[in-house]
């Protein structure tokens, strides 16, 4: 079971999630969340070094649109595939 990490936010001030990503291999966070509640407004990435295939972040901004607590999960896998290779999850409070 993944460790889960708590947020605090407000409705309409975005917050952002920026965690190890390699996109050369084809692998990328993605979310699985309530878009009723949580809206994905961003994605962008920052590679690490200068050499081919190197890692770096990914940085997810999200933008509450609803006051509640919700969990967001972000799982890194290949878009094509069902299995994640990691999983993070995330309980976010938002005023």
């Amino acid at each position: 079971m993944p460790k889960t990490t708590v947020i605090s936010a407000s409705v309409d001030k975005p917050f952002e999630i920026a965690l190890e990503s390699n996109p050369t291999t084809g692998y990328q966070w993605h979310p699985v969340v309530d878009v009723e509640a949580l809206e994905l407004k961003d994605r962008s990435y920052l590679a690490a070094g200068e050499g081919i295939g190197a890692g770096g972040k990914e940085r997810l901004t999200f933008s509450p649109r609803k006051k509640g607590e919700f969990v967001l999960r972000l799982e890194y896998r290949r878009a094509w595939e069902d299995q994640p290779l990691a999983t993070k999850v995330f309980h976010v409070r938002v005023h």
